[in-house]
């Protein structure tokens, strides 16, 4: 089944600087996003245009075991790829939906925006 996406729900990203591998977060235009794959699975290229994924909730690498609460907003450090307290990474990711006893990921909700669907 196709998974339907609401307007605004992706951001086409240019790609400068460095190639950017699918399935990484990063920021753009001031949210957080999942670079999505290319159809042959490859990096994106510089010049190409790359889809960004910007809702949702995505898993991040917890090996600091940052304590996160359901509510509680994550921060992402881009360099070593784990979750931080917010305001304390490069970018904050979102906000904590599933503070379980798996510490070493963290379950964010991009952005803190609404999980309702269309």
């Amino acid at each position: 089944m196709s998974a339907y996406y609401k307007d605004g729900d992706n951001i086409n990203l240019v790609v400068a600087g460095a190639a950017l591998p699918s399935g990484v977060l990063t920021q753009v235009a001031g949210q957080a996003g999942i670079v999505q794959p290319k159809h042959d699975n490859t990096d994106y290229e510089i010049g190409e245009v790359a889809v960004v994924r910007v809702k949702g909730i995505v898993k991040i690498p917890n090996p600091n075991t940052v304590t996160a609460t359901d509510g509680a907003t994550i921060g992402y450090a881009t360099a070593t790829d784990v979750a931080t307290a917010g305001g304390a990474g490069d970018f904050d990711a979102g906000t904590c939906v599933a503070a379980d006893s798996d510490v070493s990921r963290i379950a964010v909700l991009l952005n803190g925006q609404d999980a309702v669907g269309p």
